[in-house]
């Protein structure tokens, strides 16, 4: 508020605000008959006051855990540095957290370490150089700690294993008969499933376990020379077999895909049971093994029919 007064003019009074960049202002008037070319005036800053907030309601209640809440409507001239405060007992407030200094609005701090299924009474409060103000007692109740209990489950699963070939084999090409000095051949394809983690293996055995397979009742066929360990290109005489297809091939049964394939190499069936292809990883759906058996006869071979039987065996891996 300013006041002018001279001999020939009444008191005046004019008001003034504060202003929010400077101290100092500068006032020029023309005032009735008097001319007041400059005042200058100053302002003193205000006074801090203590801030004004309310408590507000408490949120992410846990057993153990919870998040104070409180508002700043007013900072008193000087931003507060910001607290909750909570205990057990109503009006009575053992514990607090801090939000650090801030200014108008929300602001919250963690409570913790609290007990479960416990009532507990809080309120914020702000503190600034001109004082503290404590704001309105809200209240909460922790939540009960959950209970767990860990129940294991156990189950095996059985193996389940099948073995399936097409039927009974003639090695003729669709012409009846074989005719001496021509070699002739017969595919066969076995199917296994299972459920193995660790797959099967495949093994084969002359029925005989000893001599040719194919006889009759005078003579026999003699068998292909080469041994199961080292298969070879088909030449000569004899019974033989190859595995053209496998889902883990061995390259020593040649390069060939397909049971007429000159790259397929073949040996003699066993007089023991033999492992002639694995499969070593567990594999859901059904695999097929194909199977080409070859044979020629000397031109002095005994006409007649001849038979005789192989068999097979899937095993799983252990």
């Amino acid at each position: 508020m300013l006041g002018i007064a001279n001999d020939y003019v009444n008191l005046q009074e004019i008001n003034l605000s504060y202003p929010s960049n400077e101290d100092i202002g500068r006032l020029y008037l023309n005032w009735g008959n008097l001319s007041i070319t400059k005042i200058e005036f100053y302002f003193d800053e205000p006074a801090v006051i203590a801030p004004s907030l309310t408590s507000t309601s408490p949120s992410n209640i846990s057993d153990t855990t919870a998040t104070g809440n409180g508002n700043i409507s007013n900072t008193g001239s000087e931003n507060p540095e910001r607290f909750i405060e909570w205990g057990t007992a109503s009006g009575s407030y053992t514990n607090s957290c801090t939000a650090g200094v801030g200014g108008v609005g929300d602001y919250s701090c963690q409570l913790t370490s609290l007990t479960p299924n416990t009532q507990y009474y809080l309120r914020a409060y702000a503190t600034n150089s001109a004082g503290t103000t404590h704001g309105n007692e809200t209240s909460f109740t922790t939540s009960i700690t959950p209970i767990t209990y860990n129940n294991n489950i156990n189950l095996t699963i059985n193996e389940n294993l099948t073995l399936s070939c097409n039927g009974d084999i003639t090695i003729d090409e669709g012409t009846p008969g074989l005719t001496a000095g021509t070699p002739e051949s017969a595919n066969s394809t076995c199917t296994i499933t299972t459920n193995d983690e660790d797959g099967y293996d495949f093994s084969v055995i002359n029925d005989f376990t000893s001599g040719n397979v194919l006889r009759n009742e005078s003579y026999s066929i003699p068998d292909y020379t080469s041994p199961i360990d080292t298969p070879t290109s088909y030449t000569g005489e004899g019974l033989a077999f190859s595995i053209y297809d496998a889902p883990q091939k061995e390259s020593k049964w040649g390069t060939g895909n397909s049971c007429h394939d000159t790259d397929n190499n073949y040996a003699a069936f066993p007089d023991s049971n033999t492992t002639i292809t694995s499969n070593t990883q567990y594999t859901h759906d059904a695999t097929d093994i194909g199977i080409c058996y070859r044979i020629n006869v000397l031109s002095t071979q005994a006409s007649g029919t001849y038979t005789g039987s192989v068999t097979y065996t899937a095993t799983g891996v252990l």
